[in-house]
């Protein structure tokens, strides 16, 4: 019986070292043969639980520090967004999702050989355009790719992106064109007339990108903003572009807000509601602005005229009169940075004088109607490298403001401090 017993163990165990080096075998194959990931993607993650936001909207007393994220491309959701995977030359060839609670990363994803070059997240979407004309759109929640689409290898204006209303522009060479956000398929090259040269996506309303274009031929050409519907392409209206390079600002879903209209001293409220622009001048000397409900609120410098101060006070006007409908002045020895308006609110980190100065910073939430303080907290001021500029707030979204050194209103780009409720 033991010899017996002994002989059936012995067959079973070479049956299954003989499973065991054919499946390896099989295995090798496989890495050997294996084809190349699609497009030379690599995506790791996601590892985890999907980070959730940490609330909805505009926080109402935003005073629980978060975190510090540095280099962010984009915050949205419960997640901040990094480039990464820099080759020779330091360019970005991936992007990475971490958690805005912890740091950790949730996904990372790779296009081998490619650079990125612009990238834009928004409604859990992260859209990236790669120096071969290449779009991705990656789903923040997953790291699938949800799709490609191929655009001839022409760059402009530094490959950027555009979204609005479920479509993402972009240029290839001196074309604007569009694609679906949700499909990726592509929707419309701008249909705009052929003396037109266009320019830089200056602002978005309602369903138009506004662009600029020098129109006409000869000595003296115009200088237009053209609306471009999102949706087809064709030109929904034109006004005069007299603003320099400065940037607009959309108020409601039909008007823009314009601070130097023509010259220093004048503002303008441009309603493009219809096929032909109405534009209303208003005196505004103010210069760095945000605003909501018809309301515009500046950061300035002391009394309207005087000699050069810190940004020192924050004033709100009415866009219909530029009527000054409160004024809100710092402490001595401090001042304000650029303001934020959302849900309502005014949102602006009250700070040294100076940057090189040291002392403490506070983010104030004020009313927007009679300019109030509904709430104040210290924040933790974020990492820099030589900078002389304000600390801004630069972005009120899904429970969070982002507060960060001077960069482009909206933008989340940079070392950041996260604060919520």
């Amino acid at each position: 019986m033991v010899v017996v017993e002994v002989n059936w163990r012995s067959r079973r165990s070479l049956g299954l070292l003989v499973v065991l080096a054919l499946a390896a075998g099989a295995g090798v194959t496989w890495w050997l043969t294996r084809p190349d990931p699609p497009y030379g993607e690599r995506v790791s993650g996601p590892h985890g639980a999907y980070p959730a936001t940490l609330g909805t909207g505009a926080p109402a007393a935003p005073g629980r520090f978060v975190r510090k994220v540095d280099n962010a491309v984009a915050v949205d959701g419960g997640l901040s967004f990094h480039e990464a995977d820099e080759n020779d030359d330091g360019s970005p060839e991936g992007l990475t999702a971490r958690s805005l609670r912890t740091g950790t990363t949730y996904w990372h994803y790779q296009r081998g050989g490619n650079v990125i070059r612009a990238v834009r997240v928004v409604d859990g979407t992260a859209v990236l355009r790669y120096d071969d004309g290449t779009l991705i759109a990656i789903d923040a929640r997953s790291a699938e790719r949800r799709w490609r689409q191929d655009l001839p290898k022409k760059s402009r204006f530094g490959d950027r992106l555009w979204i609005a209303n479920g479509v993402v522009a972009t240029y290839t060479g001196d074309k604007l064109i569009a694609v679906d956000l949700t499909t990726g398929k592509r929707s419309w090259t701008a249909d705009v007339p052929a003396s037109c040269d266009l320019g830089d996506v200056v602002f978005t309303v309602g369903t138009a990108f506004g662009v600029e274009a020098t129109c006409g031929s000869g000595p003296r050409p115009e200088d237009v903003v053209l609306g471009i519907d999102v949706r087809r392409g064709t030109v929904r209206w034109r006004h005069p572009d007299w603003m320099g390079g400065l940037r607009y600002l959309p108020l409601t879903d039909h008007t823009v807000y314009a601070p130097h209209w023509n010259n220093a001293d004048r503002g303008a409220v441009i309603d493009v509601s219809g096929t032909k622009p109405v534009i209303r001048t208003a005196p505004n000397p103010d210069l760095a602005w945000d605003g909501q409900n018809r309301t515009t609120v500046l950061t300035t410098f002391g009394k309207e005229g005087e000699q050069w101060k810190e940004n020192n006070v924050l004033r709100a006007r009415g866009t219909d009169d530029g009527r000054v409908r409160w004024t809100r002045h710092a402490p001595k020895d401090r001042r304000f940075g650029r303001a934020l308006v959302a849900d309502g609110r005014v949102y602006v980190v009250e700070q040294p004088q100076e940057s090189r100065q040291r002392g403490p910073a506070r983010l104030l939430a004020l009313d927007l109607t009679s300019g109030k303080p509904l709430h104040t907290a210290p924040v933790p001021v974020p990492d820099r490298e030589d900078s002389e500029d304000s600390l801004d707030v630069r972005a009120v979204r899904d429970g969070i403001v982002a507060v960060g050194w001077q960069g482009v209103p909206g933008d989340a780009a940079g070392s950041l401090t996260i604060v919520s409720d």
